[in-house]
């Protein structure tokens, strides 16, 4: 199992874009680093996760996916859906039924690509990065925090020149698509059941990484706006409270128990998921 190092390089474009009057640009590079070269300036006893300071001012954001193979195309649309799903059960779950409202127009390339401009686009380069990126959000946004476009661009080869697994692809994207909602890094690494998807290294698991219930608080305070309906700049920080436990969304752990005999099937499982449960000793002497 590779430890690498996604960095958060947030780079601020003074200039302006020529074709849009007032609008700035932040570029989050998600890079692959030796995790012991690696100096962290964000530590917290708390759980808590850094906001970009800026977030969308619509609930209902289209995305157009560009065009490449089906395994790279649909890993990254199950990305958008993990996330629509998270939210959806996090806002149930914790009172938050604002959050909710957020959700996602998948567009893809070829398909159903009728739109002429988009607020999310996923682009993919067939190589690695010359500098070890994984993955890149280009977030465009006015003077007053609101978002106007996000792009995000994938790289779907390792700095090793291994191909990305569609697992990996999945990962990155829903990495990516956290830093597109507004999100930053956390202060967490590890989960109940996994590692915490916006913390700053990436371990290539052998499974699909899902948003916590951090990550999701953090879009409820970025998003705290839609309770009035008046939009208002997020701030840079949000802390997990002590009445929500930190979790991985989405996976559910099982637990078998029996008073005779022994039994198997227990363990955590992705939404959605079958779980087996058997009991290994059919004849139990009393």
């Amino acid at each position: 199992m590779k430890l690498y190092a996604l960095t958060l390089v947030a780079t601020i474009l003074l200039s302006f874009i020529p074709s849009t009057p007032g609008i700035t640009c932040i570029t989050i590079h998600s890079k692959l680093v030796p995790e012991d070269s690696l100096r962290y300036g964000f530590a917290s006893s708390s759980n808590s996760i850094k906001l970009i300071g800026v977030a969308w001012s619509k609930t209902k954001l289209t995305v157009f996916i560009k065009s490449y193979s089906t395994r790279v195309v649909s890993a990254v649309a199950d990305a958008f859906r993990t996330w629509r799903k998270a939210i959806e059960a996090f806002a149930n779950t914790y009172g938050y039924s604002y959050l909710a409202k957020l959700d996602f127009k998948i567009y893809i390339a070829g398909i159903n690509s009728t739109l002429t401009s988009y607020d999310i686009t996923v682009s993919f380069s067939s190589g690695s990065s010359r500098t070890a990126e994984l993955g890149e959000a280009k977030i465009f946004y006015y003077s007053d925090g609101r978002i106007a476009k996000v792009e995000i661009l994938i790289y779907l080869k390792f700095p090793d020149q291994r191909l990305l697994s569609r697992t990996d692809i999945y990962n990155v994207a829903l990495h990516e698509i956290g830093h597109a909602l507004g999100l930053g890094h956390t202060s967490t690494k590890k989960l109940p059941g996994g590692y915490e998807l916006m913390y700053s290294i990436y371990v290539e698991p052998e499974y699909r990484l899902k948003p916590s219930t951090l990550d999701v608080y953090g879009l409820a305070v970025a998003y705290s706006w839609l309770k009035t309906g008046r939009f208002k700049k997020p701030g840079t920080v949000a802390i997990l409270p002590s009445t929500i436990p930190l979790r991985m969304m989405l996976y559910y752990r099982v637990k078998v128990v029996s008073p005779v005999g022994a039994v198997t099937g227990g363990g955590w499982y992705e939404y959605g998921a079958k779980a087996t449960v058997a009991v290994i000793d059919t004849i139990v002497e009393v």
